[in-house]
């Protein structure tokens, strides 16, 4: 599995207190399958791999929300926070939720239905969130949904549904 985020628009960052953010809201720019260029990978217990892929560049390839899930697929959206400043850092929660009855590794454990984690992105910069099938066990049928959250507003969610 392979979570990825990118930033693709080259904007300098602003240094701003969190009193002095403002997020009026967060829009998506597009959103389907597309081909990556994957940047750093660091370790997160949370999610079923135990890993977090950064991903250098997103093309869309294909665009809608219906999947046909197979190896080395990769389904997502783009989308840009917005308010001010400008090219300030923002802390953003993440939210994946997985269909019934989740991803089981084979590692053994328990189904994962969610996960849940935080990144520093950029207001006002092009991001990427999505998925990647690397393993046959992760590829399960049903809905998919990624959100985006600021502290206690969630500012944006898409469903795919995931066929095989």
């Amino acid at each position: 599995m392979r979570m990825v985020f990118i930033a693709l628009l080259c904007l300098w960052p602003v240094a701003a207190s969190a009193e002095d953010l403002t997020i009026t809201g967060a829009r998506i720019v597009d959103i389907g399958v597309y081909q990556i260029r994957k940047g750093e990978v660091t370790g997160n217990s949370a999610t079923p791999t135990g890993e977090i892929s950064a991903v250098d560049e997103a093309m869309l390839l294909e665009p809608g929300t219906g999947i046909t899930a197979r190896i080395g697929l990769e389904f997502g959206f783009r989308y840009v926070v917005e308010g001010l400043p400008e090219g300030a850092p923002v802390e953003l929660d993440f939210v994946q939720t997985y269909p019934a009855p989740g991803l089981q590794s084979p590692d053994g454990g328990a189904p994962q239905r969610s996960v849940r984690f935080r990144r520093t992105k950029t207001i006002g910069k092009t991001e990427y969130l999505g998925y990647g099938f690397e393993q046959d066990w992760e590829m399960v049928p049903g809905k998919w949904t990624f959100e985006v959250w600021q502290g206690e507003s969630k500012l944006l969610f898409q469903t795919f549904e995931v066929g095989r």
